[in-house]
């Protein structure tokens, strides 16, 4: 289970959901538009729905998060976030999943020279503009 903050406001939900949803800001933050996602969370010990407006001005992190209570089932959100992640994303290779850990030996896809948007934002790059590209 995951601690989903958002917008300063703490949410307990699935480490899955919680993953897609910072994944699907970055996405939406570069695609310079907004889309509001419903989720089941935990909040002060109750289970809540909650509806929030994610664009590139909302403050999101994830971070683990001891529970002994049941995880919220979003996987019917976490699948929708993942489809408009892959309309949003121009390039199948701009969005990459770096989730996945990497074993000693084994090449990342930035060391193999595939594209990919996420891996270059807020850091400089060659030529100044942008991600990596």
């Amino acid at each position: 289970m995951k601690e989903l903050v958002i917008a300063g406001r703490a949410f307990l939900v699935d480490d899955v959901a919680a993953d897609t949803v910072v994944d699907y800001t970055a996405v939406l933050a570069r695609a310079r538009t907004a889309d509001v996602i419903e989720l089941r969370a935990l909040a002060d010990g109750r289970s809540v729905e909650v509806s929030v407006v994610l664009s590139a001005a909302t403050p999101v992190f994830a971070q683990t998060s001891p529970s002994a209570f049941p995880e919220p089932d979003n996987a019917d959100m976490v699948q929708y976030m993942r489809d408009a992640i892959r309309r949003l994303s121009p390039d199948p290779f701009d969005y990459v999943m770096f989730r996945l850990p990497i074993r000693k030996g084994e090449w990342s896809p930035l060391q193999l020279g595939m594209r990919t948007s996420l891996a270059g934002w807020g850091r400089p790059t060659p030529t100044g503009n942008g991600p990596c590209r």
